[in-house]
């Protein structure tokens, strides 16, 4: 056989396509000829098939199989004894963690309690003062910030003024203008004997 031959026969082999006779010289030509590297995958392919055909169980796995299939299930004076285990297992399990919940939710002496008062108005001050030291340490930048923030509204008041006064400047020039422009014609009037 050529190779292209035996390439075509195994495409069809893999697609399930082929015949019996087309996989018997399949076979027979991957026993008998010298097979290609590439195609040594198939042939060891081909010879395990090959082993698993010739391999039968023994006549014990049937019985075996049909002993399990035909097995009866347990009867009902079986299950009602594991079914009344079942339930008094979780009844003492259910006890139990009542009994439990009830001791852990009920603490006999709460951690960290201080019994003299004397002792814990000093405790509560000192916690106290450290709590107010932290919150003054967190609030330093923000009274920079603060501050920050007034002298940029000062100045943006006093940008304001400045700009009124500009304004004002402003008018006082144009008034400026309109008296030049109006200055030779007070010339004018006053050549001519009004005035």
């Amino acid at each position: 056989m050529k190779q292209e031959e035996i390439n075509k026969l195994l495409e069809k082999f893999f697609a399930g396509e082929t015949t019996e006779s087309e996989e018997s010289q399949l076979k027979s030509w991957l026993q008998t000829e010298d097979v290609p590297a590439e195609l040594e995958a198939v042939k060891s392919y081909f010879q395990a098939m090959h082993e698993l055909k010739e391999e039968k169980p023994d006549d014990a796995f049937e019985e075996t199989l049909m002993e399990r299939l035909t097995k009866e299930e347990p009867d009902r004076k079986s299950r009602f004894r594991i079914y009344s285990l079942t339930s008094v297992a979780a009844t003492i399990a259910v006890f139990l963690a009542v009994w439990m919940g009830i001791n852990l939710f009920r603490p006999t002496e709460v951690y960290g309690t201080i019994k003299d008062p004397k002792i814990a108005f000093a405790e509560t001050k000192r916690i106290l003062q450290e709590v107010s030291a932290k919150m003054n340490e967190g609030l330093e930048p923000a009274e920079k910030t603060v501050k920050t923030v007034e002298k940029n509204v000062k100045k943006a008041g006093e940008a304001k003024k400045i700009n009124e006064v500009l304004q004002k400047v402003g008018y006082i020039i144009k008034v400026e203008r309109i008296n030049d422009l109006l200055k030779p014609l007070k010339k004018e009037n006053t050549k001519n004997g009004k005035s």
